[in-house]
């Protein structure tokens, strides 16, 4: 098992992405306990410390810089090295970085958009160098820049990067770790098993010190892909589980207490959140998220846009809000690719108010919105209802036919009943039998 030593006093933040200071990947190292002064106005600035770096804050900005290289010895004597370079905007909350070197605020940025607990991490052009925070390597690199022993991970970390360290066991739990980096949650990878703690907590703060925390529980198969996890707290751990299988894009989703808080990316109400435990005005959705889960969030549009594919949901198509209106795709569709990429397709068809509980509804073309809204209009209770091209597949609830159409498109029989479905619509399935029950129980139009 990787053991983990504190090298410096640790206060435990999170990480998303470059420029946020927020709840994705639960890290920030900070080095010593009192604060140095290079000038008046410049403070070293613990919130943003990370091993190698020494970064100090004035006005707003952040001054970074090598530990222990002769600008930062120039700039502590003399409160300005003697070259200056700026990247405006480009660091940690959006801050503005000051130093004398560019590479050095490049991978500073990289560095801190990649920390994790019990790691120094330091970025370099597209690589990133990983070690264990307190051995030996990790000194040797600070000293001389480089380890004794070099190891290469090619594409093996964050977003393809490159990993460069001493211990590929290291690298690797380094690498897997990050794969599960989430708001709100320290995750860590150690020797085939998944440890989780809530960012900040006691137990994290043991288990980096000591290699385990002071109790330990285990849920088997309730994290990402099946895997079990390990932590200290059983319902921190189902709340990470539920934050996992809920994130989606453009949101941040925190799982808390069995419900989940969602943010718009970027949001400032996610940076109350974190600092304060709860924005000052919530809205709440009971049971209207995804497996019935109680939705809190700030403002009501991103909550109405994060729920709507759950309370809208039509078999064979995606649903997505998008300020109150819903965009309706077929599932499996390049129509829908092309969406996530680039945003609102050059065509489109919209029916104000047609859609459920009175929605605006859009789609590439009119033939979507009618199969999304046939499954809608003739739904019937035990059944599956999907709508293609003016057709109706219907399947029972839970069916292994239901599920063979969902893989091939088609289920491995089929059988037709011609305009003898609910106004006259001519019905496909697998069972015949299935077809007349439906045709029993389907609304009268």
């Amino acid at each position: 098992m990787l053991r983990f030593t504190l090298l410096l006093a640790a206060t435990l933040v999170a990480c998303g992405s470059p420029g946020r200071n927020d709840g994705g990947n639960p890290m920030n190292e900070s080095a010593g306990e009192t604060a140095m002064t290079a000038d008046a106005g410049k403070t070293q600035d613990a919130t943003y410390d990370l091993p190698g770096y020494a970064v100090y804050g004035e006005d707003g900005r952040l001054w970074v810089f090598r530990d222990g290289s002769q600008a930062h010895e120039s700039f502590l004597e003399k409160g300005e090295p003697a070259k200056r370079v700026t990247l405006v905007a480009a660091g940690p909350d959006g801050k503005t970085l000051y130093g004398s070197d560019t590479q050095v605020l490049k991978g500073y940025t990289d560095a801190y958009a990649y920390r994790l607990p019990g790691f120094a991490v330091f970025g370099t052009e597209e690589r990133l160098w990983v070690f264990k925070l307190g051995s030996k390597d990790l000194e040797e690199y600070l000293t001389k820049g480089e380890p004794a022993k070099r190891v290469t991970l090619v594409g093996a970390g964050p977003d393809g990067k490159t990993l460069y360290g001493s211990e590929k066991e290291e690298m690797e739990s380094y690498a897997k770790s990050m794969q599960y980096r989430t708001h709100g949650f320290a995750v860590i990878e150690d020797d085939g098993r998944l440890w989780v703690f809530r960012t900040g907590s006691e137990g994290l703060a043991s288990y980096l010190e000591k290699g385990e925390p002071a109790k330990r529980v285990s849920l088997i198969g309730i994290g990402p892909d099946g895997t079990t996890l390990y932590g200290d707290d059983k319902e921190h751990m189902h709340d990470f589980a539920n934050t996992w299988k809920h994130r989606r894009e453009g949101f941040i989703v925190v799982g808390d207490e069995g419900r989940l808080w969602v943010f718009r990316e970027g949001s400032r109400h996610y940076d109350d959140f974190v600092a304060s435990g709860e924005p000052a005005k919530s809205v709440t959705r009971v049971g209207a998220g995804p497996d019935g889960l109680t939705v809190r969030g700030a403002e009501e549009a991103v909550v109405e846009d994060f729920v709507a594919p759950h309370l809208y949901a039509q078999p064979g198509f995606i649903v997505v809000s998008d300020d109150g209106r819903l965009w309706i795709f077929r599932r499996g569709s390049s129509n829908y690719q092309m969406f996530r990429a680039k945003g609102e397709p050059a065509k489109r068809v919209t029916r104000v108010g047609a859609g459920p509980n009175g929605k605006t509804i859009m789609a590439v073309d009119q033939e979507v919105l009618d199969d999304f809204m046939a499954g809608e209009k003739y739904g019937s209770a035990g059944f599956v209802v999907i709508g293609d091209e003016g057709r109706l597949w219907v399947f029972k609830a839970g069916s292994k036919s239901y599920a063979e159409f969902l893989e091939h498109g088609e289920p491995a029989k089929r059988v037709t009943l011609v305009g003898q479905g609910p106004d006259g619509k001519t019905l496909f399935g697998a069972d015949i039998a299935d077809l007349r029950a439906y045709i029993a129980s389907a609304p009268i139009q």
